[in-house]
């Protein structure tokens, strides 16, 4: 007499071929987003872009609308920090503005929520930089500071 396994050897190395299978499957298109927020500080003279071109509020001496390029840039710093190139990060990354406090989001998407919360962390200390280089140009003062989201 032949053991269990023995007999059913083919039908217990399908199953685990396919439950190795299954799982390579798995987390190869398995995607999280994470969000990091930059905030501005009080009394800041910079806002984001209206979200209606019509806005025309008063008291902004300073506006920057988020295109592909500025992505590219704060991929790039990324990048430059934490290794890799610029293009590794890009698609990975946005930006749009927060809809509760005055300031910008950053989301970023990774196979685990460990990685999209460390990119989107990365990403958000990378674009307040950016924001503060740009407005300490204009006003002599940086207005953003970054916030680090926790999951």
């Amino acid at each position: 007499m032949r053991s269990f396994a023995w007999r059913n050897r083919t039908l217990i190395v399908l199953a685990v071929v396919l439950a190795v299978v299954g799982g390579l499957w798995w987390t190869r298109t398995t995607d999280f987003s994470r969000t990091a927020v930059v905030a501005f500080s009080p009394g800041s003279p910079f806002t984001p872009w209206p979200e209606n071109e019509q806005d025309s509020s008063t008291g902004i001496s300073i506006r920057m609308r988020f295109t592909t390029e500025d992505v590219r840039e704060v991929a790039d710093r990324v990048a430059e920090t934490y290794g890799g190139s610029g293009a590794d990060y890009e698609s990975d990354l946005s930006i749009t503005n927060a809809s509760e406090i005055a300031g910008m989001l950053v989301t970023a998407h990774g196979r685990t929520p460990s990685s999209a919360q460390r990119l989107a962390n990365y990403g958000a200390f990378a674009l307040s930089d950016l924001i503060n280089e740009k407005t300490l140009t204009n006003t002599g003062k940086p207005n953003a500071t970054y916030v680090q989201a926790t999951e």
